[in-house]
């Protein structure tokens, strides 16, 4: 399950609706947000992670 809470009037209507375009597509399984090589803090690839 993904959700969000209610976003401010402040939030731009466009940053809004990235914000439900990515969620949905987080829900769907469309976009992982744990994908890409693993890297420490200091920019340097982690071993054995791709």
């Amino acid at each position: 399950m993904v959700e969000i809470g209610e976003m401010s009037d402040v939030i731009p209507a466009d940053v809004q609706a990235e914000a439900k375009r990515l969620i949905s597509s987080l829900a769907s399984g469309a976009y992982h947000a744990f994908t890409g090589p693993l890297k420490k803090q200091d920019g340097s690839g982690l071993a054995g992670c791709r």
